[in-house]
């Protein structure tokens, strides 16, 4: 199985741009990460996202009209239930944002959860909110 969201994000060209993830129900997973198609977490053990752990992406200005994906595997081994979750948290662009994935595994089951986010610095013409 395989769930996924995409997302525009707005940066502001001096603006830090930080993402956290956090995962639900107590189940093992993995998250592995790649802006402009290059692994990001070299720093990490076993190129692995930590678990809600904030980690900065860059500055807007370096971040514009890049693509940040991230795939988190998780596998059902909770005896209390079978649901998993994923969140994702942005902030340091024009506005903070979350968004969280969760799906019902089934008894041992596992799922890819994939996070896909184009950062993009809105045009001076037009309005930031």
């Amino acid at each position: 199985m395989a769930r996924n969201f995409n997302k525009l994000y707005k940066v502001l060209p001096d603006e830090k741009v930080f993402l956290r993830i956090t995962i639900g129900y107590g189940q093992p997973s993995a998250t592995t990460l790649r802006l402009r198609g290059e692994e990001i977490l070299h720093e990490h053990a076993d190129d692995v996202m930590p678990n809600g752990e904030w980690l900065e992406l860059g500055v807007g200005a370096d971040l514009h009209d890049s693509s940040l994906i991230g795939v988190t595997s998780i596998q059902d081994t909770n005896p209390a239930t079978d649901m998993a979750s994923v969140h994702y948290f942005l902030r340091g662009g024009v506005r903070s944002w979350d968004d969280r994935m969760q799906d019902d595994l089934g008894e041992n089951g596992t799922a890819d959860f994939v996070g896909i986010t184009e950062f993009y610095i809105p045009r001076a013409n037009t309005e930031v909110t």
